[in-house]
C-alpha cells in the first residue's frame, strides 16, 4: 500500500494493543494508511515510552505481548491500515535489567554483547555514574552490600537502589567464606567464563536451595559486605592479573587512591566501576 497519510501511536502510559485496536475503525475513517508505532519491544520496567529497550526478541508484556499484538495487526489489516514499527536500533536501556547490558557489567570487554555498545575499552574499565560520595566514603560508611538471587544463582552488589552484578570468577572470593561445602564450586568459578558461567550460577542455586544453605550464604554476605577490606580486595585486587586470566590493565593515578575526590563504585572484577566528580 502507498503511504497516503500516517498516524504515530505512543504507546505505553494507557495505551496497549487492545486499546489501540479498538481504534482501527476510527483511524480509517480519518484516512489513515499508515500507523507509526513507538517502541513495542521489552523495555525496562516502568518505562514510559519504550525508547529504553531490553530486549529485542520479546514484544512488551505489559502491551499485550506477541498474542495482543497479532490480535491488534488482524484488526488494523481488516481497516486496510499498515504498521510501521520503530524498533529502536541504535540505543538500549543501560540497567542491569537489560541482559546485554548486564553481560556486559559482569564481564567487561570480555563480554559476548561488548562490541554491541560504543564503549571505549582503553582503560579496561567502564564507568558508571552511581555513587553519590568518593568510593572511600562510601565504603567506610557501609553503603555497598552483597546479595544472592536464589533463582539464577547471580551474586550481585547493591549500591543505592542499584544492583550491580559480581563478575562470576570473583564468586571464588564469596564462597570462600562460606565454608568447605562448595569447595568444588569455588574452584570452578575460579576460572569460570562467559560460556561456562551460566551453568555454573545454575548449579549454585540448585545446591544452595537443595542443602537448605540459604541462610547461610546471606549470612556469610553480609559479615562480607560489613568487612571493608575484604570489599575494597573484591574492587581492587592485589594479583596482577584478573580473574578470568587477561592482564590488567596499569592503574592510572586516580584509580590508584581509594580516598581520591573521585566517586568509584565497582561491579568488583567484572570492570565495571563508576567515577563522579565530587569538587
Amino acid at each position: 500500500m502507498s503511504e497516503r497519510a500516517t498516524y504515530r501511536l505512543q504507546f505505553r502510559d494507557g495505551m496497549d494493543f487492545a486499546r489501540a485496536k479498538a481504534l482501527a475503525p476510527y483511524l480509517a475513517k480519518l484516512g489513515i494508511s499508515h500507523l507509526y508505532m513507538s517502541p513495542i519491544l521489552r523495555a525496562l520496567p516502568g518505562s514510559a515510552h519504550g525508547y529504553d529497550g531490553a530486549s529485542y526478541d520479546e514484544i512488551e508484556p505489559a502491551l499485550g505481548g506477541e498474542d495482543g499484538f497479532r490480535d491488534m495487526a488482524e484488526a488494523f489489516r481488516a481497516e486496510g491500515l499498515s504498521l510501521i514499527a520503530d524498533f529502536v536500533p541504535n540505543h538500549m536501556g543501560a540497567s542491569p535489567f537489560n541482559p546485554w547490558w548486564r553481560d556486559v557489567l559482569e564481564w567487561g570487554a570480555d563480554s559476548p554483547h561488548a562490541s554491541y555498545f560504543d564503549i571505549d575499552w582503553t582503560a579496561s574499565k567502564l564507568l558508571i555514574p552511581v555513587l553519590a560520595e568518593p568510593y572511600g566514603r562510601a565504603l567506610d560508611k557501609g553503603s555497598f552490600g552483597l546479595h544472592f538471587d536464589t533463582e539464577d544463582g547471580g551474586l550481585s552488589l547493591s549500591v543505592n537502589d542499584m544492583k550491580l552484578p559480581l563478575s562470576p570468577p570473583t564468586y571464588a572470593n564469596v564462597l570462600a567464606r562460606v565454608g568447605d561445602d562448595f569447595e568444588d564450586l569455588t574452584n570452578r568459578f575460579a576460572i569460570a567464563t562467559p560460556e561456562t558461567a551460566q551453568e555454573l550460577k545454575a548449579e549454585l542455586a540448585a545446591r544452595v536451595r537443595e542443602a537448605g544453605q540459604v541462610d547461610t550464604l546471606s549470612a556469610a554476605l553480609r559479615d562480607m559486605a560489613a568487612d571493608h577490606e575484604a570489599m575494597h580486595a573484591l574492587h581492587e585486587p592485589k594479583s596482577g592479573v584478573s580473574p578470568i586470566g587477561a592482564p590488567r590493565a596499569r592503574r592510572s593515578p586516580i584509580a590508584a587512591s581509594s580516598r581520591s575526590p573521585i566517586s568509584w563504585a565497582c561491579a568488583w572484577n567484572s570492570r565495571a566501576c563508576s567515577r563522579r566528580p565530587t569538587g
